[in-house]
């Protein structure tokens, strides 16, 4: 049978107001409401409740029995959540599936960058057999996904494998094997694919090792830099794979079937119940009640088929995915990825570009505005781009200077300045100069004396000559003398016991 070709999407302005685009007719509920039987099945019932109970009130009778509001009202909320919540599954289901879609043409664009970096150096012919079992891969899988023409039940019909066939992407005997294979096509083929690489970058070894006989032999990759490309290459297989598999999976599971059938039961009794009230509701009016009930039978109902439209987007349904979009652009971007044949500049640039980089001069300069806050950037001007690039070199590190400003200098500066008055110089007092004349001349002068070593232990000097800064050891209680008084003078308080001045020795 011949595939529909469908647009994927439809393109509209969410801000256009006119009346065309409310009773547009493709891509709209109308086509999908129209050819459900439910809704007509739901109408005529409706209508043959509004005759009956006309015919009654024309007789003199009551009518059909009162209805009251609020059980159509129960109904038809419990409805509407179930149909949203049906809606919104199915919508979540719909943009994952389109983004497993998009997965796989990425995986494919970037195994044709692969393979041209890598393999750039072979033969056309080697190119094209490592690429074509991954797009072969792609193209079984769509055609498994999209069963609507399927002739033999095995997922792929006879005019999907020569399509697959006609773009030169299988051989007869490899559609033939495949054919026959009875488990998941797209890994099968990612399989191909990756021995194709391997068989490769071995070949790319023993052209350069001819000697390497037990490599030869074997068949295995032998150096880290082909096992680092082996590896690339098999992790986008990996996650071809992954793609293609949560896919099938995603399709196998659909909402589960109980709570499908709860709601087709809901939408039946909730919109029975509502043409049955509504007759009573609008005195069986012949216009008024068939259009209300139409209107809210075309939502109610729409909404459920846009749903299930949505659950599975590869079959023909105007809201489903085009498969051709998908399969072209992937094998097309493919082709012309293998077919480019540009190579590196390296240090070469062309004379019609002109490296920014090059000149310091020639970088944009930045320029604010403060009256607007905004920055521009400022082309150089020709003669900043004719000029050489000079580098100034860096300043010479200032010598450390020898000078210590004293404070005092910088204050007294400070106030003569202010005409403050200078305040009065500080008593100098100098030190008095080392002497060989024993300690205890030196001691008025509260001279500080040298540091002296301790005596040999035994020495009958030896607790009365410490070291400078040392706190001799206290016999009992004492009590330092005072500021200001003598030494060998005694404390102005009685009763204390007083300490001999200790003398240092020289």
């Amino acid at each position: 049978s011949k595939k529909k070709s469908r647009a994927m999407t439809i393109s509209y302005d969410p801000q256009e107001q006119q009346v065309a685009f409310i009773i547009q007719w493709k891509g709209t509920i109308f086509p999908l409401v129209l050819a459900d039987p439910l809704f007509w099945f739901l109408l005529a019932m409706h209508l043959c409740f509004l005759g009956y109970d006309r015919h009654e009130l024309s007789m003199g009778r009551d009518g059909l029995p009162s209805l009251d509001w609020n059980a159509a009202t129960v109904s038809m909320g419990l409805l509407t959540f179930f149909v949203i919540f049906y809606g919104n599954h199915c919508y979540t289901r719909y943009f994952e599936l389109f983004g497993h879609c998009v997965g796989i043409g990425r995986t494919l664009t970037v195994w044709a960058h692969m393979v041209k970096h890598h393999f750039s150096h072979r033969s056309p012919e080697l190119r094209w057999n490592v690429m074509r079992p991954m797009l072969a891969g792609m193209m079984v899988h769509y055609a498994t996904v999209h069963t609507e023409d399927d002739e033999d039940g095995q997922g792929v019909s006879e005019e999907e494998w020569a399509a697959i066939r006609q773009k030169e992407l299988l051989t007869k005997d490899e559609c033939e094997r495949l054919n026959n294979y009875k488990a998941p096509l797209p890994p099968l083929l990612a399989s191909w694919a990756l021995s194709e690489v391997k068989a490769a970058l071995h070949k790319d070894y023993m052209d350069a090792n001819p000697q390497d006989v037990i490599t030869a032999r074997s068949g295995q990759l032998a150096t880290m830099q082909s096992l680092t490309v082996y590896n690339r290459f098999e992790d986008i297989a990996r996650e071809f794979t992954g793609l293609t598999g949560a896919t099938m999976e995603l399709l196998a599971q659909p909402v589960p079937f109980p709570y499908f059938h709860v709601l087709k039961v809901l939408l039946l009794v909730a919109l029975s119940i509502l043409g049955y009230a509504l007759v009573e509701l609008l005195n069986a009016s012949l216009i008024l009640a068939p259009t209300v009930f139409a209107i809210t039978c075309f939502i109610m109902i729409g909404l459920q088929q846009i749903a299930i439209a949505m659950a599975d987007p590869f079959g023909d349904d105007d809201v489903d995915f085009e498969l051709t979009a998908f399969t072209n652009s992937a094998l097309n971007g493919a082709i012309a990825m293998l077919m480019e044949t540009r190579g590196p500049c390296a240090d070469s640039l062309d004379d019609a570009i002109v490296c920014p980089i090059g000149k310091t001069s020639a970088l944009p300069a930045i320029t604010a505005d403060i009256s607007t806050g905004s920055k521009q950037l400022l082309p150089p001007s020709p003669a900043e781009v004719a000029a050489p690039a000079t580098i100034a070199p860096p300043p010479a590190a200032a010598a450390p200077s020898e000078a210590i400003i004293d404070p005092n200098v910088t204050d007294l500066l400070l106030q003569r300045s202010q005409g403050l008055p200078e305040p009065a110089a500080a008593p100098s007092v100098e030190l008095a100069a080392p002497s060989e004349e024993p300690a205890a001349k030196l001691a008025p002068q509260r001279a500080v004396p040298p540091p002296q070593r301790m005596p040999p232990a035994g020495h009958p000097d030896q607790s009365s000559a410490p070291l400078l800064g040392e706190r001799p050891p206290r016999s009992g209680p004492t009590q330092q003398p005072r500021a200001g008084a003598q030494p060998g003078r005694p404390n102005a308080k009685k009763g204390s016991p007083q300490r001999k001045p200790t003398q240092a020795r020289v």
